[in-house]
């Protein structure tokens, strides 16, 4: 105790030394002229005029949840006010801000734009500024402010002791109500009551602005203005009387006609014959939406179109006309175009890039923004027109938040987006068309006023929008999935008193009951959680790894069979954005470019190899011929250095589990005899599919025979593999199965990153086994359905319990991966990889080669039955065989 006391005083004493330097070197700022000339500009920003009133809150609560517009200034002002408020009252030592961000780019940009406001180079020595994101980190010893990534101040939670040394938190855009952000003032809200010095700012657009109040028991609320100039609004039926647009009788944006047909048979004249006719009697075509009252001030046009208008559909046509209207009536600035998907942003490009009008490039500029897009294409939209020159860009939700066009003047306005809902019972995510909130509604409007007055054109009413739109987005954890939530909320020290659902009780906005039921069973089947919800030694190791649970088991099973770097690689892939670009004009050229990579049917292997004959490059032919290499393949090449650190990070957090080597502490030497251990099977293209399979089960397909390709099925439901993928167009696969990342339904079920895999696979790596001897059988996962001799089967399901023992005894004491304490478990995955690489008894398994001598063995079965009641009983015991003895082969 006396100890510890000193060590007190004396952490105490450095923190008032250093408040006491930094107090000095902030009042030295305050005077010099670039921190004069800093602290005038920022006084002109609107969120300047609530320092004060910021400063009152924080002393006298916890929390406080300021609401500001977009350009008011909250995201780089607020965390500096706390800061300088602390500075210049010499608690500069123990001062430890955090301000989150939703997205890195955010993070780290901001975090430069502060610094750079400070007179520092972010994370440079001495600077009170940094940033931390995944891959990424800017801090020192001197960081008193840190912009960081929900996922990191996420984990810095889930530590025993959460938040240790820090002071503030700032909870930047938490409107957009994402999982992560949800969760994290959850555990904030936990927090508060055990840590009395802890402040809190969430700061968000002014919706929903008294919901996080109440949450927070009622703290106070900041309101700071936007600088954003006048935006005029213009509606539906305004714009339609504007451009006296005309709906087509053709076109796909008119309501169905849901008329009925009629059918009746009539006798005619000549030679008594009758005629069977069918006519079909018009229904109400017209828009359930549509009121005349409503619009009598309107000429009938408007009422011609909005009478038979499918509100919900994309008008391409309108669209393109108001282009034409803007620029011949409005003046110059870029048009932004909002849309709800690729699809819609690939179909208008084409029309328009076709057109004689907008297809000139020397008067238009049509450029597509979507996240699928390569760095370089996205970049376009940035560029400055030439004189004449109007640049169009057609957009998804990205350009709402993530990416400002400075240029933009006029905004057309869809008023739809794709929505992610997530089906925890089928594991499926289903991407919607949905209408917008009023909050995003503004947001995209604000997008034309941030560098003179701007022209919003909504294509839905006055009417949808004040009365029909919800004020702000369904939270994401109403709609997506839970289970990497479940192992979160197990993790987090703070609620490990509650049972999940009470936990997730506690949220700001909590899933259905059922939701969370789904996804605590589908943890407990995968073994991640036991019955009493606890953390198993395998789902504490998902719940550490930065990705979602099946890419975690993916890299669980990679170290574990020893092919560690491309299964990591992959790993990397998967949880971020594919190195292989489509360009939208160049599509089929890219795919011919890119169809050498396509190795062993497998979209994974293919990513591998592309990385792998990158680095070949890179290392024989150096930077330029890398880049050269990339431009010739349409890769992203900073999809492959992004790669590259994401490998290294996974080792890094597996070494950390005790699964591979810690290469940090070894030489050189050491170094690559650790790493060539962990990869001693890393070139068996059979073993790498099989550690796919494990990972990615129960997310398999069954191929069938189809007319022109083959038919693709899971559970007896139709599935089509996703156009990115190389086997799209597939005419046949090696092999019964597929196993795939993602299923995603549009407008129909697509699957997204495919590998073909045996039955081999998934006998020894898949879900559980049910034998059914007598009809020589078995069944995985309860639809899996294989021709087997019972025998083989039995030796099969043995070896595979005996597996799954020693993996899950190898993960619960990860230890004896360094110190090669797990010989037997070594011995029996060394025979296993064996089996694998070599394809043996995958003719034994194979359902077309056992068809026909099943079929035999049953009638020779069948004949060797004694006739007449209480005959012997023929059916061969588990475990005998021609060795003559219980066990003789096994």
């Amino acid at each position: 105790e006396a100890e510890a006391a000193e060590r007190q005083e004396r952490r105490e004493a450095r923190e008032v030394e250093t408040g006491s330097r930094l107090q000095a070197a902030h009042a030295r700022w305050v005077e010099a002229a670039a921190g004069c000339a800093s602290a005038a500009l920022r006084a002109s920003l609107p969120i300047s005029k609530l320092a004060e009133q910021l400063s009152t809150a924080m002393a006298s609560t916890q929390v406080a949840v300021l609401c500001g517009e977009t350009g008011s200034g909250k995201s780089t002002q607020v965390p500096q006010m706390l800061l300088e408020e602390a500075l210049a009252s010499g608690a500069g030592g123990t001062t430890s801000i955090l301000c989150t961000q939703p997205r890195r780019i955010a993070a780290t940009s901001l975090a430069r734009r502060v610094a750079s406001e400070r007179g520092e180079q972010v994370g440079g020595r001495g600077s009170l500024v940094g940033y931390q994101v995944r891959l990424e980190s800017k801090r020192t010893e001197s960081t008193r402010l840190l912009y960081c990534t929900t996922g990191i101040a996420l984990r810095m939670m889930l530590c025993e002791k959460p938040l240790e040394g820090i002071s503030h938190v700032v909870v930047d855009e938490v409107h957009e109500r994402d999982t992560q952000t949800d969760l994290l003032l959850l555990l904030l809200r936990e927090l508060l009551p055990l840590r009395p010095d802890l402040r809190v700012v969430c700061m968000s657009a002014t919706v929903q602005a008294e919901l996080f109040s109440s949450y927070f028991g009622g703290c106070p609320v900041l309101t700071a203005q936007g600088r954003s100039y006048p935006v005029t609004d213009t509606f539906l039926e305004d714009i339609l009387a504007t451009t006296g647009h005309v709906l087509p009788p053709d076109s796909p944006c008119r309501v169905s006609d849901h008329g009925t047909w009629n059918k009746a048979t009539f006798n005619l004249h000549r030679g008594g014959q009758a005629s069977t006719q069918e006519w079909k009697e018009a229904g109400a075509a017209t828009n359930p939406d549509y009121d005349e009252g409503r619009y009598a001030a309107y000429p009938p046009g408007v009422h011609a179109v909005l009478s038979q208008l499918n509100e919900s559909a994309i008008n391409h046509d309108l669209i393109m006309e108001l282009v034409d209207y803007i620029d011949l009536n409005l003046g110059d600035g870029a048009v932004l175009v909002f849309l709800p998907g690729f699809a819609d942003i690939s179909t208008l490009y084409n029309t328009m890039s076709s057109s004689r009008r907008f297809g000139d490039r020397a008067a238009f500029r049509v450029l597509p923004l979507h996240s699928s897009l390569s760095p370089a294409e996205q970049s376009a939209v940035f560029d400055v027109m030439p004189t004449g020159v109007r640049k169009v860009v057609l957009a998804t939700n990205i350009a709402e938040t993530s990416i400002t066009i400075d240029d933009a003047v006029f905004v057309i306005d869809s008023g739809r987006a794709k929505s992610a809902m997530f089906d925890e019972r089928k594991q499926m995510r289903r991407l919607v068309d949905v209408w917008i909130s009023q909050a995003e509604a503004r947001q995209r409007a604000g997008r034309a006023g941030r560098v003179r007055a701007g022209h919003a054109f909504k294509l839905y009413t006055r009417q949808r929008y004040t009365q029909s739109m919800l004020p702000a987005r369904v939270p994401e954890m109403l709609r997506g999935p839970l289970q990497e939530l479940c192992l979160q909320l197990r993790l987090a020290p703070l609620l490990e008193s509650y049972e999940l659902r009470a936990a997730f009780a506690r949220a700001l906005d909590p899933p259905k009951a059922a939701t969370v039921e789904a996804a605590i069973i589908a943890l407990q089947r995968s073994n991640a959680l036991d019955a009493d919800e606890a953390l198993t030694p395998l789902g504490r190791h998902l719940a550490a790894l930065p990705v979602e649970i099946c890419i975690g088991r993916l890299m669980l099973y990679g170290a574990l069979f020893s092919c560690a770097d491309p299964i990591l690689l992959i790993a990397a892939a998967l949880s971020d954005r594919s190195p292989f670009l489509q360009p939208l004009a160049r599509r089929d050229e890219a795919k011919a470019a890119q169809v050498c990579f396509n190795r062993d049917e497998s979209d994974h292997l293919a990513a591998v190899d592309a990385y792998q004959k990158w680095m070949h490059v890179k290392r024989t032919e150096g930077n330029g011929g890398a880049k050269r290499f990339c431009d010739r393949h349409f890769l992203a090449e900073r999809a492959l250095v992004g790669m590259g650190e994401a490998a290294d990070q996974f080792w890094g957090n597996l070494a950390d589990l005790g699964l591979l080597p810690e290469l940090r502490r070894l030489g050189e030497a050491d170094k690559q005899a650790a790493r060539r251990s962990a990869n001693r099977h890393a070139d068996s293209p059979l073993l790498l599919k099989a550690v796919l399979a494990a990972g990615l089960f129960p997310n398999v397909l069954l191929v069938s025979p189809g007319r022109a390709r083959p038919s693709l099925s899971q559970q007896k439901q139709s599935v089509s593999i996703h156009p990115s993928s190389f086997n799209h167009m597939a005419s046949s696969f090696t092999t019964s199965y597929l196993v795939f990342h993602e299923k995603v339904k549009t407008s129909k079920i697509v699957v997204h990153d495919v590998t073909a895999v045996t039955a081999l696979d998934l006998l020894l790596l898949g879900g559980e086994i049910k034998v059914l001897h007598a009809q020589h059988r078995v069944v995985i996962d309860n639809w899996i359905d294989l021709t087997i001799s019972p025998r083989v089967a039995v030796l099969f399901k043995a070896l595979r319990h005996q597996m799954m023992s020693l993996m899950r005894r190898r993960i619960a004491d990860a230890g004896g991966a360094r110190d090669g304490g797990h010989a037997p478990q070594a011995a029996v995955l060394e025979a296993v990889v064996e089996m694998v690489k070599r394809g043996t008894v995958a003719a034994e398994i194979n359902p077309e080669a056992i068809k026909e001598r099943a079929i035999a063995a049953r009638e020779r079965e069948q004949q060797a039955k004694p006739s007449g009641r209480g005959g012997g009983n023929t059916k061969p015991e588990l475990g005998k065989g021609k060795g003559g003895g219980r066990g003789g082969r096994r």
